[in-house]
């Protein structure tokens, strides 16, 4: 088993370049773009295949995802594509420290945070600019901009929640594919699309043990949960998860966790590109180990 699936996975991914190759050559493309689809997605099962058998390198398992998503996905430009790979987050991509700390091992960007230091506010219950505040003003020592509002909930010790972020221009319709694993006792992590310096605008995916996945949209109105999944989902197994977010030019969007489809939501209330992409630990034990994110 441990060698038929890897080398069923390497002619795959050679018959996935066919195509290309039959561009300059006297031979016809058969198939078209449905059979390139197809293809993908066959390989797609192999990888998983691979990965839960342990039958390859991991890092070639991310490379073959990688090379599946340019034949099936619809986008045209590659924004972010980081495995960490060389060691560390401050060049090729260049990743900024909010707060916390980071470090990059051989699985990736590594964080951890005792979740017992963090308090456990329920951020669908907040008002307004509460919710940019409970999960980002924390660890940029803001207040809540508003008196006749509730107060932001404070850290209970000065542990906060850990943030890292990356300035990119990330166009309004994108693709986003983050793989990671989390263990231990968790409070939750958050994946970021924001506007503006401060990161206190745009769509913000919480994972969160006892509740789900909830996709959050934080504006200078207010903040309200577009969308969750099943309260019983739950990352924090110590399995490697890959979580999935694409929103469309019509501001359609879906989220999907191992290539199955949580929920469906639209919102078509950012219609400029994203500043960039921000991760947030809220406690717990999380390793990143890919990020790819296209924009159409």
């Amino acid at each position: 088993m441990r060698g038929t699936v890897p080398s069923l996975i390497i002619v795959l991914a050679l018959t996935l370049a066919l195509p290309v190759w039959a561009q300059s050559s006297r031979y016809q493309q058969w198939g078209g773009q449905e059979t390139s689809k197809n293809f993908a997605s066959e390989l797609r099962k192999l990888i998983d295949e691979a990965e839960q058998a342990r039958a390859a390198d991991p890092r070639f398992l991310d490379d073959l995802r990688a090379l599946a998503g340019r034949y099936d996905a619809p986008w045209g430009d590659r924004l972010i594509e980081e495995y960490f790979r060389d060691g560390d987050y401050v060049q090729n991509p260049t990743w900024t420290v909010a707060s916390g700390s980071f470090s990059v091992g051989y699985d990736g960007l590594k964080s951890a945070v005792n979740v017992q230091t963090v308090q456990q506010e329920q951020p669908h219950k907040l008002k307004n600019r509460d919710i940019a505040i409970a999960l980002l003003g924390q660890m940029l020592n803001q207040g809540s901009g508003a008196s006749n509002q509730q107060a932001a909930p404070e850290p209970t010790q000065p542990e906060g929640p850990a943030e890292i972020f990356l300035t990119t221009t990330i166009n309004n319709a994108f693709s986003f594919t983050a793989s990671l694993t989390g263990a231990g006792e968790s409070g939750g992590i958050v994946f970021g699309l924001y506007q503006g310096s401060q990161r206190q605008t745009g769509y913000w995916l919480y994972a969160i043990p006892g509740r789900g996945i909830e996709l959050l949209k934080i504006s200078s109105r207010g903040a309200v949960t577009l969308a969750r999944s099943d309260a019983s989902l739950a990352i924090n197994d110590g399995k490697k998860h890959r979580l999935g977010w694409a929103r469309g030019q019509t501001g359609a969007m879906t989220v999907s966790l191992d290539g199955q489809a949580l929920f469906k939501a639209t919102d078509t209330g950012f219609r400029q590109a994203f500043d960039g992409v921000s991760l947030i630990n809220r406690g717990g034990s999380y390793s990143l180990h890919s990020l790819v994110v296209d924009g159409g």
